[in-house]
């Protein structure tokens, strides 16, 4: 989320930013007056930077599709943002977030390396202010088949509450947040809750908001039956309950869908698709996210059987359908009999990345279609241990580089980078992370240096691995030399778990107030860590606030001024709850 300027060409593109916000896929939007924002779990792995920004102008098309994807727009509009709040230094401040909300979502939780995805109502306005409170919403995805009593799929408003009564919440005592009230403390309300129910299925990853923020897609998965794609236009107050604002108790079932693109005037509806019928291996789908272009307003998603299928329709015109373009609408064949991550769309070649449970990293080429594979590190062919690739790849398309982490043998832990996406024939380089016979490694994140330095000495890749000896989780910070290649890790454990077998969310990375960077990620055995990466030499401790089970995949909001604005959400894993903490000195 870092403010392009690399070239004229690109200069002019983000200054020219009100402009972009008219472009024709937001026109989905209700109100010309404000632009919405989603942000969800593929804003973590689509890499934009200061240092290589997309050539726009040898390739018109890109251009176009970038004014019209909500991932370049939150990386330019929200980085001027808070390059433009100074709030005063904190290097070196040890600080611990606060905890504003956490409301039960049953007796499930979004799964450890999934996200919620968050809505901001109106990314023009100077600060988030009350009319932010009823429209700015975050939804988590729920792990469990949902009942009349038990939502697979929940959301909450009133986001920016917390703490006692007067100005500490911006949203406290706001109408209904006021009935939101457990003895002395604010908390968001329930904006919908709903079991969507076509298999009797949970919702095992992470879901995708429209432009306009009135639908969401994601996938209802079943233990030996093929996944199924939804689009659900939910109801604002569906599943609320007036006298108890924050249980999700109640939920609103859904077990009768529509055949066009739905609406909810009435009443919510939603879209049923079984897009991968011969697949009824593991869950049918329990770890690949579908990836939206919003530009042409297609998906891209996986399976547990090791397909890649895209589907059009996705929020306009008409029900999702799959997409005869590729593969004939049929799934194809990326890595028979495994899991796949989620996919991840490159927007300067149009090639689609993403792993598999075999160990592997993919390139698919959709017009063909064709894929290539390529083996990120280690001696051992024992690749599919612990999970083999299990979190989605980052994707920096202006440099043309691709990043992920994954296990060996039992040995050792890796990153891996490839330098050449067009070809995808060469791994540049693997730098071991530590020990691994024990756990999945998830997804890293940059420093801020990696987006707006063209320096590569200042740049830093942090990804949770292993002690060695010990198995315990360990933060590394991987360095990159002159060539811009990744080069060697050093280790941190201070503050952070030391039991062995636990295992580290995605990492989450934010630049604050002052210039301070900072990572978050949960350890599911039972706290959220943040880490001071400003200058990252191995000597940072963390701050370690528990949280039962670890956490879910974490998202960011607002680098804001306004009380409890800037915050970050997440699932917790055995408590089962949704959780909003505060970033802390971000004020």
């Amino acid at each position: 989320m870092r403010l392009p300027k690399a070239t004229l060409a690109y200069v002019v593109l983000c200054l020219g930013v009100a402009a972009l916000l008219v472009a024709p896929a937001f026109a989905q939007q209700n109100d010309s007056a404000r632009v919405g924002l989603p942000h969800d779990w593929s804003h973590h792995h689509v890499i934009f930077t200061d240092n290589a920004p997309p050539d726009i102008v040898a390739h018109p098309q890109l251009a176009q599709q970038l004014r019209n994807d909500p991932r370049f727009l939150a990386h330019v509009i929200k980085s001027h943002a808070r390059r433009h709040h100074d709030h005063g230094k904190s290097k070196g401040r040890k600080d611990k977030p606060k905890i504003d909300w956490s409301i039960s979502l049953g007796s499930g939780s979004t799964p450890l390396n999934q996200y919620p995805a968050k809505y901001t109502f109106d990314i023009t306005a100077p600060l988030i202010a009350l009319t932010n409170c009823p429209n700015d919403y975050v939804v988590f995805p729920i792990n469990v088949p949902g009942s009349s009593t038990q939502p697979n799929i929940a959301g909450f408003n009133y986001l920016y509450s917390g703490g006692t009564t007067g100005p500490e919440g911006l949203c406290n005592g706001v109408t209904p947040a006021t009935p939101a009230v457990t003895g002395s403390t604010y908390s968001a309300a329930v904006y919908f809750s709903y079991n969507v129910n076509a298999i009797g299925g949970a919702v095992l990853t992470s879901p995708v908001i429209s432009l306009d923020g009135t639908k969401i897609a994601f996938v209802e998965s079943k233990s030996g039956t093929a996944p199924h794609f939804h689009v659900l236009a939910f109801k604002a107050g569906d599943g609320f309950l007036s006298g108890s604002p924050t249980s999700v108790a109640s939920p609103v079932g859904i077990t009768s869908f529509v055949s066009a693109q739905p609406t909810a005037v009435l009443t919510a509806q939603a879209t049923d698709l079984s897009y991968s019928s011969g697949c009824t291996a593991g869950n049918g789908n329990s770890n690949s996210s579908p990836f939206v272009d919003y530009t042409n307003d297609v998906a891209w998603v996986g399976d547990d059987c090791g397909n890649l299928i895209k589907l059009q329709h996705i929020f306009t015109t008409a029900a999702p359908t799959a997409d005869s373009t590729f593969n004939g609408g049929n799934p194809f064949v990326v890595c028979s009999g495994h899991k796949t991550t989620g996919p991840v769309y490159d927007f300067n070649t149009g090639d689609v990345l993403m792993g598999c449970d075999d160990g592997n990293m993919y390139r698919i080429i959709p017009g063909t279609p064709s894929v290539a594979s390529l083996n990120g590190g280690g001696s051992s062919t024992n690749l599919t241990n612990q999970g083999g690739v299990s979190d989605s790849p980052l994707v920096d398309s202006g440099n043309g580089y691709v990043y992920w982490t994954h296990p060996d043998d039992g040995l050792e832990a890796y990153v891996a980078q490839v330098k050449d996406i067009i070809n995808f024939d060469t791994v540049a380089n693997t730098v071991p992370i530590g020990t691994n016979n024990v756990a999945p490694v998830h997804a890293p994140a940059f420093n801020d240096a990696y987006f707006s330095s063209g320096v590569p000495s200042n740049w830093e890749l942090f990804a949770c691995g292993f002690t060695s000896p010990g198995n315990a989780p360990e933060l590394y910070g991987v360095s990159f030399n002159v060539q811009k290649t990744i080069a060697a890790a050093t280790g941190d454990t201070h503050g952070i778990s030391s039991t062995a077998g636990a295992q580290c969310s995605p990492i989450t990375e934010f630049l604050g107030a002052g210039g301070t960077d900072r990572i978050f990620f949960g350890i599911n055995s039972g706290e959220v860590d943040m880490f001071d990466v400003t200058i990252f030499d191995g000597s940072q401790t963390a701050s370690s606030p528990p949280e039962s089970g670890g956490t879910s995949g974490i998202i960011v909001d607002n680098n804001s001024a306004s009380a409890n604005a800037s915050s970050f959400y997440f699932s917790t894993l055995t408590g089962h709850a949704a959780v909003k903490l505060t970033q802390s000195a971000l004020q």
